[in-house]
């Protein structure tokens, strides 16, 4: 998109007014910033300040391209029914739009804002908390990222509020199922050496924006306060074989019992039989303990074994996942995007105290042009053996356009040992620019 200098003029006024009440509610010293602990009014701020001096560099390119809108949209019709409590529908709408720059010597500035709109927001309790049925898709608009980045020879760097999404995304994820996404205050370095098949990536964050939004009652809910590191690794061998490791060390000042250091390792990667079948595998490993002032102290086990195969337009998959537990703790994921796993009546947001062990069969196919996909759950107890009982999940996809699709989503979960029946279905458009 070219823009005139009267319309550039525009925008550059605009953006820089576009800072979250933290922001304009106090000015913020550069001299004052920390870079031991990030600070999310100094990250802000400095982005904001950094949009303007790009502009100011990318107006002397004359009519040449200074940057690119994106944005996307989507509209979501949501029942859920769960045993015990009354049953919730929302229909909601969630507005993203954003600007980047374009490239100035390796730097590109990246911001963007959220809208999320309840039709009825009384229908459906957007909260964890006691009432209806919970759908976490509160009303709310907010600042989703404001992120610099620097890219050049294999090196990313990322400052500001952004999007980390970490191999599945089982640990570190955006929750993007919800319609307000988690991102992160942090700052991220990344290196894939692509001639070799190694990448790297560390990260420290300062704060997780959580889904519930700035209005959520407790807060943690809102966002964790963190001084958190993340590392992460892999390199693929010559057979094509991926090996990854990684080191997830939390510390949440305002949520002790979700601070803890992960340790774990994977291996994925994808053949053939001698028949042209495709087959894939992967397994992963994980040990977790407790950090920070966590009581009581605890020592877990997780384990994710994964085998598939496609043949004649199916895909197959079945899979082992267990989430171990010591002490009377199970395994804990605080940052994952924890709706792509274990079931999408999301009944296992936190892990039970006696662990989770879940064995699950996928279908997968395209009839015409609608990706089809069947998935089955059964659910125990990691210790003790207890049956939390099965779910079946249906999901249906029809691409429109590049830009368009439509959604329609279903879980049906029977519940047992404690664990409620809950029902939840999803109709859903999408449009991308």
């Amino acid at each position: 998109m070219k823009l005139s200098h009267e319309t550039h003029e525009k925008y550059r006024v605009i953006f820089w007014h576009l800072r979250c009440k933290k922001v304009l509610q106090q000015p913020v010293a550069l001299g004052s910033m920390k870079f031991k602990k990030l600070n999310y009014t100094n990250i802000t701020a400095f982005a904001t300040l950094l949009l303007v001096v790009f502009s100011n560099c990318l107006i002397g390119q004359g009519d040449q391209d200074i940057g690119k809108f994106v944005g996307d949209f989507r509209a979501r019709i949501e029942t859920a029914d769960q045993q015990g409590r009354e049953s919730s529908e929302a229909v909601t709408l969630r507005s993203r739009v954003g600007f980047e720059t374009a490239d100035l010597n390796g730097f590109k500035f990246f911001i963007e804002g959220e809208d999320v709109t309840a039709l009825d927001e009384d229908k459906y309790n957007p909260y964890p908390v006691a009432g209806k049925t919970v759908i976490a898709d509160p009303d709310g608009t907010e600042l989703n990222r404001a992120q610099v980045t620097y890219s050049g020879n294999g090196f990313t760097g990322i400052i500001g509020r952004q999007r980390i999404i970490l191999d599945g995304p089982r640990f570190v994820g955006n929750v993007g199922w919800r319609q307000n996404e988690q991102t992160f205050d942090a700052l991220t370095l990344k290196y894939a050496d692509s001639e070799n098949g190694f990448t790297g990536f560390y990260g420290t964050i300062d704060k997780v924006q959580r889904i519930f939004g700035d209005d959520a009652p407790a807060a943690a809910m809102r966002e964790f306060e963190s001084d958190s590191h993340l590392f992460n690794g892999s390199i693929t061998l010559d057979n094509g074989a991926k090996v990854g490791a990684y080191a997830y060390l939390l510390d949440f000042s305002n949520s002790h019992p979700n601070s803890t250091d992960t340790y774990g390792f994977s291996v994925s990667g994808t053949s053939r039989f001698d028949a042209g079948a495709e087959y894939t595998y992967y397994g992963e490993y994980a040990v977790q303990n407790d950090a920070g002032e966590i009581s009581p102290s605890y020592n877990a086990d997780y384990l994710h074994l994964v085998l598939g195969s496609t043949f004649e337009g199916f895909t197959v998959k079945g899979g082992y996942e267990v989430l171990g537990s010591d002490n009377g703790v199970g395994f804990k994921t605080p940052l994952a995007t924890l709706h792509a796993f274990n079931g999408w009546a999301d009944a296992f947001l936190s892990t039970p105290g006696a662990g989770l062990e879940d064995l699950y069969v996928s279908l997968s196919t395209k009839v015409d042009q609608v990706a089809l996909t069947a998935v089955y759950h059964d659910f125990s107890a990691n210790k003790g053996g207890a049956d939390f009982g099965h779910e079946i999940d249906l999901l249906a996809v029809l691409p429109v356009n590049k830009q368009l699709k439509l959604i329609a989503k279903a879980a049906f979960l029977d519940g047992s040992s404690g664990i409620p029946d809950n029902d939840k279905i999803w109709f859903e458009a999408d449009f991308t620019f």
